[in-house]
């Protein structure tokens, strides 16, 4: 709830103040993300360390769904909504131009790779380092990413429909191929159906999926964890790379992620309406897993 209350603050702030300042926003977002992808590293590699999370089979398996539920719902995304033809695509290839042009999508994707690396290190070697709260990092993230969205300012009366149109096929998509993931990786490790399907349409959702699925199955439990951790780590990596050909489409691979930790990526290589589209996707994909992650998982128990 916390997190929605700040990504308004800065939609109506950026509203207010037509924008200005937005390229000092985007830049504050970019450092918190690096910050925070580093501790997502570190808290990984203290896991690893400490033998909490194993090397072998589930971090293999946990690999297996993270790549094909996201490869799966960018399919899929790619049949529901066409490349190239819709219109916030058309917008946000024209935007993305004067992006690309004053920074480097592979050095951006680099960056939070070297950092969610070395936080990895620092963690695994058991270095006792200083923690900033990842609540305020969030908080923050969702706020600048507001403030840029509102920045479009009365723009933003006209693409309000379109964006949520979008946002409802691509969460549709994300749900889809999750299921279809999550089945397929089933079907090669042989985990129970429904189990496996479920670990796929938990959609990046890893602190909800994982524990939920734990109470049935604990290997399964950190399969989907693990799994959904790295689903969001190749959407926060990849996607500035992804948006150079699907920039509309590749949100999909963040899962409901993309309303808070991913959606700075989709700000910064896809722009503001497209921002706009991952934060209504991401929000979506959160009020129906919370409703119906928790169903699903109790027809088990």
């Amino acid at each position: 709830m916390m997190l929605a209350i700040w990504a308004v603050v800065g939609i109506v702030l950026g509203y207010l103040l037509e924008g200005k300042w937005v390229r000092i926003a985007n830049n504050g977002m970019l450092v918190s993300a690096l910050v925070l992808v580093g501790e997502i590293g570190y808290e990984l590699g203290i896991g690893t360390g400490e033998g909490q999370i194993s090397l072998g089979e589930v971090v293999f398996q946990a690999s297996l769904l993270a790549v094909i539920a996201s490869l799966f719902s960018l399919l899929v995304s790619l049949i529901i909504i066409k490349p190239r033809e819709n219109a916030l695509t058309k917008r946000s290839l024209h935007e993305k131009e004067s992006i690309y042009r004053d920074g480097n999508p592979f050095l951006v994707s680099l960056l939070f790779a070297f950092s969610l690396v070395l936080g990895f290190m620092f963690g695994y070697d058991g270095l006792n380092l200083p923690r900033i709260g990842i609540d305020y990092l969030l908080y923050f993230l969702l706020f600048t990413a507001g403030y840029g969205v509102g920045g479009l300012g009365s723009k933003l009366r006209y693409i309000w429909g379109e964006a949520g149109a979008a946002g409802l096929k691509l969460s549709i998509a994300t749900l889809v191929g999750g299921f279809i993931g999550g089945s397929v990786v089933w079907a090669a490790t042989g985990w129970n159906f429904l189990l496996g399907a479920g670990a796929g349409v938990t959609s990046g959702w890893y602190s909800l999926g994982g524990p939920l699925l734990m109470s049935v199955d604990p290997a399964m439990g950190a399969v989907a964890f693990l799994g959904n951790l790295f689903r969001e780590t190749i959407h926060i990596v990849l996607y500035p790379i992804l948006a150079r050909w699907f920039p509309l489409n590749a949100i999909v691979v963040g899962g409901a992620t993309t309303m808070d930790t991913g959606l700075p990526p989709v700000m910064l290589a896809g722009g503001s309406e497209l921002a706009l589209v991952a934060f209504i996707h991401g929000a979506i994909l959160t009020v129906f897993l919370g409703m119906f992650l928790p169903f699903y998982v109790g027809l088990f128990t």
